[in-house]
C-alpha cells in the first residue's frame, strides 16, 4: 500500500468536467449517431440523411428537416444539462420524449470538432456554430432550408487513450447500421438514409405501419414466418410482430425491444420472450421478435442509463406476464407441440383478436385476426406413456422376441406404442443389423460381432452364431433420448454429446482442409438458393465474404440486400435451406469479427450451425462413424466453444450407485 501523502481535494476544472461526461455518454461512434438521430426524431424530423466516413472515426453528419435551433440558442444547445424537453424534476417522471438530459451536443463538442448548421420555420436565415473539443471557434449566419445538419469529425482527437480502443471501421460501422436500424423500427413513418464511405447502406421510404417497415429490414422470406400479437392488460400494452416457431435464429440479434417506442436493452424481458417460446423450440434457437411496450410514463424510469439504453420498471413482473400471455396467446403458442408445428395459417399483417390498440402503435394500419400456428400439442400425459410404452415394447423384444407392437396387454393401457428401436439407435429401415466389431479407440469402446444374416419382416430378431442374445443388446452404440450416444467401455460407460462431437468434427475438418491450402470442398447446388439478409447480416456478409469462401460457400451478391447462394460445404449436414448461413451472419454481426481477423470464430460458428442437433435420430453405423471421428481430432473431449463432447462413468462409480460396493 502507497504511503504517499494523498493529494487535496479540489474541483476539477470544466474541461475534464466535460471528457468525463463525454465519456459515460459517448462511447463510441454509433453513440454520436445515436443521440443525434434521436434529437432530431424530437424535433420532429421526417427525413434523414447520415452519411459516415471509415465507420464514423472520420466524419458522421445527420441532416433532418425538423424544426430547427433559433440562432440565438445554437451556443446554449452546445452547454451541458441545457435542454429544451423538461423544465424541473417533475418533468423526467413523464418524459414522452427520446432525449432529456441535455448533454449530447456538450459531451459530442467535448471530444471531436463539431459544426452545427440550423434554421428555424420563422427565421429568414439559418445560423453556423463551429466547436473544436467544447470550445466556440467560429459563429456566423448561413443559408439553409428549415432542420439542422450536425457534423462531427475526428472523433476522441484529443482523447487518444480512448481512440486506441475503438474498433475497425468496419466494426464500428456495423454498430452504426444496428443503431439505425433498430431506430428506423420504431420509427416507421420517418424517411431513413444511410450513407457509408459515399455507398447507399440503408433506404428506407416511409411507410404506415410496422410490417411494412419490418418487411424492408428483414426482407419479405422472414416476413413470410411472422405473425403478429397484442395483449393489453391493467393499464399496461404489448403488441409486435413475432416469428412462428418454424423460423428461428441462432442468437438473440434479431430481437428488439422498445418502451413508449424506446429502444431498450433488458435481460429480464428478453427472457420472458425465452419464456414464451420454451416449450416449441429447441434450446439454443431463438425467434425473430419485435416487442413493442406501452406503459404509463409514472410506471417507467428512463432516467437510470447516461445512454438512456436502459429503463427501470415499476411492475416489471406485470410486464415480463404481460409479454409471454402476449407471445402464447398471439401465436398460438400453447397449443402447438415442439418440433411439431404444421399447418400454418394467418400472415403477419394480422394482430391478436380483440386486442386494443396501443396508443401511438407502430402497428396501427391493416388490422386482422390474429395470426394462427396449427398443429395440436401431444398431452404431456400421453407423452409419458407413450414413452413407457416404447421402452416396454423394447424390452418385450429383448426378452420374448415380440409383444407389445399392437398395445395389446401392455403394462400403460391407452399408450401409443413405440416402433422398438425408435431411441435404441437400431436399425430403421430393414437390411442387416450386423455390427462391426469396435476396438482400439481412445475409448476402449466394445462390441461383439454380430451375425449379419438378412432381416425380414416381422418381430423375430437375429442372433449370433452361438445363439446368444439378441443383435440388439449386441450393439456397441446406443442413442438416449436422440441427444447423447451410449456407449459401454471397458472400464465402465461413456456418453457422448452428439453435437458437440459433430461440432468439434467440422471444425477440426475444416481447419486442416484450411491449414493445408486448399480450403473446404464446395458442393455446387442444383438449384441456386437466393436469400434476403437484413442489414446487419448484410454487414457481417461483407466482413467475411471471404472467410466463408474458403470454409466451402460459393455466394454472389444478388442486388440490394440479397444474395444467390450457389455452392456450400460438402460436408454439411445441416444447411436448412439457408438458415445456417444466415446463423452464422448474425454470429459475425453479433461478436464484431474483423475483416482481416476471425477465421476461428467463423469457423466456430460454422461447425456449431452445422452440426448434428439434439434430436435428430442415428442409425448404428453413423454413431460409429460420428465417434471414430471424433477420436481422429485434434481436441477429441471438448467442442470449439469448451463445452465437453463426452462424460464417463467409471465401473466402481455405478457400482457404489448400485449398492453393490
Amino acid at each position: 500500500m502507497s504511503t504517499a501523502r494523498p493529494s487535496p481535494i479540489r474541483v476539477l476544472d470544466n474541461a475534464t468536467i466535460d471528457r468525463i461526461a463525454a465519456g459515460e455518454v459517448i462511447e463510441r461512434p454509433a453513440s454520436v449517431v445515436k443521440e443525434l438521430v434521436e434529437n432530431a426524431l424530437d424535433a420532429g424530423a421526417r427525413n434523414l440523411r447520415i452519411q459516415i466516413r471509415e465507420g464514423g472515426l472520420a466524419s458522421i453528419s445527420v441532416e433532418d428537416d425538423g424544426h430547427g435551433i433559433p440562432q440565438h440558442d445554437l451556443p446554449l444547445a452546445c452547454e451541458r444539462h441545457a435542454t429544451s424537453k423538461i423544465g424541473s424534476a417533475a418533468d423526467i417522471t413523464r418524459v414522452g420524449t427520446y432525449g432529456f438530459r441535455g448533454e449530447a451536443l456538450a459531451s459530442i463538442a467535448a471530444v471531436s470538432r463539431l459544426a452545427i448548421l440550423s434554421r428555424a420555420e420563422d427565421e429568414e436565415v439559418g445560423g453556423q456554430l463551429a466547436l473544436v473539443g467544447g470550445e466556440i471557434e467560429r459563429r456566423e449566419p448561413a443559408p439553409r432550408n428549415r432542420g439542422t445538419t450536425v457534423t462531427v469529425s475526428d472523433l476522441f482527437f484529443n482523447t487518444p487513450a480512448r481512440r486506441k480502443y475503438m474498433g475497425t471501421p468496419a466494426a464500428e460501422q456495423r454498430a452504426i447500421v444496428g443503431i439505425v436500424t433498430t431506430t428506423a423500427l420504431a420509427c416507421p413513418e420517418t424517411r431513413w438514409r444511410l450513407i457509408a464511405d459515399g455507398v447507399t447502406l440503408l433506404d428506407l421510404a416511409p411507410v404506415d405501419s410496422l410490417p411494412s417497415r419490418a418487411r424492408d429490414v428483414l426482407g419479405p422470406a422472414v416476413m413470410e414466418h411472422m405473425a403478429r400479437f397484442e395483449k393489453d392488460e391493467g393499464g399496461l400494452a404489448v403488441a409486435g410482430l413475432a416469428s412462428r416457431p418454424t423460423w428461428t435464429r441462432g442468437n438473440r440479434s434479431q430481437q428488439w425491444l422498445f418502451v413508449n417506442r424506446r429502444p431498450i436493452r433488458s435481460a429480464a424481458l428478453a427472457q420472458a420472450i425465452a419464456q414464451a417460446y420454451r416449450d416449441v423450440i429447441p434450446a439454443g434457437r431463438h425467434p425473430v421478435a419485435l416487442v413493442f411496450l406501452q406503459i404509463p410514463a409514472g410506471e417507467v424510469d428512463v432516467n437510470v442509463h447516461p445512454a438512456k439504453s436502459e429503463v427501470r420498471l415499476l411492475l416489471e413482473r406485470s410486464v415480463f406476464a404481460l409479454i409471454v400471455g402476449g407471445l402464447r396467446d398471439g401465436l398460438n403458442l400453447r397449443r402447438a407441440g415442439p418440433f411439431e408445428m404444421a399447418g400454418v395459417a394467418g400472415e403477419a399483417g394480422e394482430p391478436g383478436a380483440g386486442a386494443t390498440p396501443l396508443a401511438g402503435d407502430p402497428l396501427a394500419a391493416g388490422r386482422g385476426p390474429a395470426g394462427h400456428v396449427g398443429g395440436d400439442r401431444l398431452d404431456r400425459r400421453d407423452e409419458l406413456l407413450a414413452g413407457l410404452a416404447e421402452a416396454e415394447h423394447d424390452y418385450l423384444q429383448r426378452h420374448f422376441g415380440g409383444g407389445g407392437a399392437t398395445g395389446e396387454g401392455t403394462l400403460f393401457p391407452g399408450a401409443r406404442a413405440g416402433t422398438g428401436g425408435g431411441a435404441g439407435g437400431g436399425d430403421r429401415a430393414g437390411g442387416s443389423r450386423g455390427v462391426a466389431e469396435v476396438e482400439g479407440t481412445a475409448l476402449g469402446v466394445q462390441g461383439r460381432q454380430v451375425a449379419t444374416g438378412s432381416a425380414g419382416p416381422g418381430p423375430a430378431l437375429e442372433t449370433s452364431a452361438a445363439g446368444e442374445e439378441p443383435a440388439l443388446r449386441s450393439a456397441p452404440f446406443w442413442q438416449l433420448h436422440r441427444t447423447y450416444i451410449c456407449a459401454q467401455t471397458r472400464g465402465g460407460l461413456v456418453l457422448i454429446d452428439q453435437h458437440n462431437s459433430h461440432e468439434r468434427i467440422l471444425y477440426n475438418e475444416a481447419q486442416r482442409a484450411l491449414a493445408a491450402g486448399a480450403g473446404v470442398p464446395t458442393q455446387q447446388l442444383l438449384f441456386p438458393v437466393h436469400l434476403e439478409l437484413s442489414p446487419d447480416q448484410v454487414q457481417a456478409f461483407q466482413t467475411c465474404a471471404a472467410q466463408l469462401e474458403r470454409l466451402g460457400f460459393l455466394i454472389q451478391p444478388f442486388g440490394g440486400q440479397s444474395v444467390l447462394v450457389q455452392g456450400i460445404p460438402s460436408s454439411l449436414k445441416n444447411w436448412a435451406a439457408g438458415q445456417l448461413l444466415l446463423d452464422i451472419l448474425d454470429d459475425v454481426a453479433e461478436t464484431g469479427v474483423g475483416r482481416n481477423a476471425g477465421q476461428d470464430a467463423v469457423l466456430a460458428s460454422f461447425a456449431c450451425h452445422g452440426a448434428i442437433r439434439a434430436g435428430e435420430i442415428l442409425t448404428v453405423p453413423e454413431m460409429q462413424n460420428l465417434v471414430d471421428r471424433l477420436f481422429a481430432t485434434d481436441l477429441p473431449l471438448s467442442c470449439p466453444h469448451g463445452r465437453p463432447t463426452l462424460i464417463q462413468f467409471s465401473l466402481e462409480e455405478l457400482e457404489k450407485r448400485f449398492g453393490r460396493r
